[in-house]
């Protein structure tokens, strides 16, 4: 259950400071994870689970504001720690239940969220019966139901977020869009096994279109008719997510689209450079997708040049591929970039992150300011 409209958790103003924080760091930039330690003076780190690190500061700090944070999926301020082999603790659904909620129901959480290490499946039954128990016990009495969907959170609202591991339970109160994900230790799976997908890029946009809703910036570009210009749409997995939601798309790309699109009324492609594109005069689209493949810094010169072709205020989602770079002091130049970059083709850069199905990518979603 959650709380009544005249109780409703109150939006988070200003980001999380803790000297403790549980991260995840895909196993791509894994190599680096030393140097990206160090860049932020991190005090002391512990694996606690594949991908998963805690990781100690001296004194408390706000992650989000590092330039570092943008290689991370997840970032949750660990603000209740409990030490103890979970599986060999009896009664640990009710014991943990009762003491988060007692440590926690004050903030008046939206809602309460967990999960564990992805192999790991007896903790992960243990995080959903810990989930389902911890939300009966937070319950007011004559509230609705608490949803149930990750996606229905208020992006900038607190919600209770918690982790399970083999040696203990990780917890702290956050908003969504602090910790870089809707979804409890940043991620989801995204079906894209079905004969149907044309490819499994759809799975990457999914979490584009997430991304949008941390930055409130999904209102006006996932309604039913929007119309995205997708840049570099070959062979159209992306394309056929947008098209599956009931929006227009502009695609082009030199290599053509799987058949099974082409036919979609709602979608019009030009086949040929997109550096050769020419979009109708005036602000045309309400969001922009660019995943062009190659140099990073050749994919962003089209977009700024195709960005006054967007409404005021509308999004972009640009992949940053990171082909050639073998260090994190060549990545952070790229990120540094990306920021001037931006900022002389009037766009703003609001969200970068590494999301689940990223390769050697960072996911970024800008805005156009006029």
């Amino acid at each position: 259950m959650k709380p009544n409209s005249s109780e409703k958790s109150a939006p988070i103003e200003a980001p999380v400071t803790s000297a403790l924080w549980l991260v995840r760091l895909g196993p791509v930039f894994a190599p680096w994870g030393a140097d990206i330690w160090d860049s932020l003076a991190v005090t002391r780190v512990q694996d606690v689970a594949p991908e998963y690190f805690l990781l100690t500061f001296s004194t408390p700090v706000s992650l989000a504001a590092h330039p570092e944070s943008a290689l991370l999926r997840w970032m949750l301020p660990v603000q209740h720690q409990w030490p103890t082999p979970i599986t060999r603790t009896e009664q640990f659904v009710e014991k943990a239940a009762q003491a988060l909620a007692a440590k926690f129901a004050e903030l008046n959480p939206q809602n309460a969220f967990g999960t564990a290490a992805r192999q790991d499946v007896p903790l992960k039954r243990l995080a959903s019966n810990l989930r389902g128990r911890l939300l009966q016990v937070l319950a007011k009495p004559d509230a609705a139901p608490y949803p149930l969907e990750p996606e229905s959170q208020d992006p900038h609202k607190p919600t209770l977020f918690f982790f399970l591991h083999a040696k203990g339970l990780l917890a702290g109160v956050t908003s969504p869009a602090d910790v870089k994900s809707l979804q409890a230790g940043g991620t989801r799976y995204v079906n894209q096994q079905s004969e149907d997908a044309v490819s499994r890029a759809g799975a990457k946009l999914v979490e584009g279109l997430w991304s949008l809703r941390l930055c409130a910036l999904e209102k006006n570009t996932i309604k039913a008719g929007a119309h995205w210009l997708e840049l570099g749409a070959s062979p159209g997995g992306m394309t056929q997510e947008l098209l599956s939601r009931g929006l227009r798309v502009t695609a082009v790309d030199r290599a053509t689209l799987a058949p099974k699109i082409l036919t979609n009324k709602s979608l019009t492609f030009h086949q040929g450079d997109v550096a050769t594109f020419k979009p109708v005069r005036g602000p045309t689209y309400e969001a922009m997708l660019c995943d062009m493949n190659g140099d990073w810094e050749l994919a962003f010169t089209q977009l700024a040049r195709l960005a006054p072709s967007l409404v005021p205020g509308a999004p972009l989602l640009f992949t940053l591929k990171f082909g050639g770079i073998d260090s994190l002091a060549m990545l952070q130049d790229s990120l540094m970039k990306l920021h001037e970059r931006a900022a002389a083709a009037a766009l703003k850069v609001r969200f970068v992150t590494h999301s689940t199905y990223n390769r050697l990518e960072l996911s970024v979603v800008l805005q156009k300011l006029t």
